[in-house]
């Protein structure tokens, strides 16, 4: 009984030490900057939100970071790190409702994160469009700032608190930025969006594949290019081509003599030699049995006799 209790009491402590050691973790993540886009009606009806943030340097990698989000949001549309190469990478992560939030778990190798989703709780009356975005302040913030990209045909628009310049991206969007400053753990900050909108077009809209021409005039302008190629180029072509097929011929020649030489010795070592005919009056014969005898021979092939040698 004793040592059940024991054992019981050391996996308490164990349990204790863990969960105080992921506190203390995660009451040790700071973030340096943290910028807020929101992007009302862009490629959906609804607020994309995307958090670019780069945490302190005096965070350890890899990290555990638990931001929240709306519930009603769902989840994420997307959680990924910075890699050295610029690109970003998606990381898994968990996710469980508290309340009115949906807390978002991961860890991140990196310091610089992005994450994206997409709140709808951008309201529409008629042609009126009101949001109201909270940064809940789940860490401390050394440099906060806002940016709202204002929708295609937005019209009447106000941000409160405060105003900010507006600015033209490249994308030929009208863009604000609202600086906010440093904030502590624990401290939310809220900003409140209000726009008319007589229409509910995208800032986004999907664009269909143009050809850069037309196919017939391309297919002309290709014809007359052939026709007007300069004659030096055929000149040239055709010069090359010659002096290929010259090389080519030469080689082939060079090769074939010795080829038939090969085949030539290789004949004369498989095929056997024939006797030298004789005619009748060149004829011999044995001395001894009168058997014929043939040219070089030095003994006769039947009784074996010495031959004179003519």
């Amino acid at each position: 009984m004793l040592k059940r209790l024991g054992v019981m009491f050391i996996l308490v402590i164990v349990g204790l030490w863990l969960g105080m050691g992921h506190v203390m973790a995660q009451a040790g993540v700071a973030l340096e900057s943290l910028e807020i886009d929101l992007w009302p009606e862009y490629d959906r009806p609804e607020m994309l939100v995307i958090y670019r943030m780069s945490l302190a340097n005096t965070v350890k990698l890899p990290a555990q970071v638990e931001l929240r989000i709306p519930a009603a949001a769902g989840a994420p549309y997307n959680v990924a790190y910075e890699d050295t190469d610029g690109m970003l990478y998606n990381l898994s992560y968990t996710t469980r409702v508290e309340g009115g939030w949906l807390r978002v778990t991961f860890t991140t190798p990196a310091p610089v994160l992005q994450v994206e989703y997409y709140d709808p709780g951008l309201k529409k009356e008629g042609t009126k469009r009101t949001y109201e975005y909270l940064w809940p302040g789940d860490y401390a913030v050394k440099d906060l700032s806002i940016v709202v990209q204002q929708p295609l045909t937005a019209t009447a628009w106000s941000l409160t608190p405060g105003t900010a310049s507006p600015v033209k991206g490249n994308d030929g969007l009208v863009y604000y930025h609202y600086p906010v400053g440093e904030l502590r753990a624990g401290t939310s900050f809220v900003l409140r969006l209000q726009y008319e909108k007589p229409d509910d077009r995208l800032s986004a809209p999907m664009q269909s594949v143009q050809p850069i021409a037309p196919i017939e005039s391309a297919a002309s302008d290709l014809g007359r290019s052939w026709y007007t190629l300069p004659w030096v180029m055929v000149i040239s072509v055709g010069f090359v081509l010659i002096l290929a097929g010259s090389i080519w011929w030469w080689t082939l020649t060079r090769q074939r003599p010795g080829m038939a030489a090969r085949r030539s010795r290789h004949a004369s070592r498989t095929t056997p030699s024939r006797p030298r005919e004789l005619t009748p009056s060149q004829a011999l014969y044995c001395p001894s049995c009168g058997r014929r005898v043939q040219a070089g021979d030095r003994f006769c092939r039947t009784c074996g006799t010495r031959l004179q040698q003519g």
